[in-house]
């Protein structure tokens, strides 16, 4: 019983897994790309 329930875990994780990381991946971008709008917004307000 055990066994089954942490097989089942780790399938979930290994299935998630993939899905996660694109998400991760996603978000750096947007973090990077409002970075630019903050930097870009900064140089636009002091010029």
């Amino acid at each position: 019983m055990m066994a089954d329930t942490i097989r089942t875990l780790i399938t979930g994780v290994d299935q998630l897994s993939p899905t996660l990381a694109t998400i991760r991946n996603n978000v750096k971008g947007l973090e990077t790309s409002l970075g630019t709008i903050e930097v870009g917004k900064a140089v636009t307000d002091n010029a």
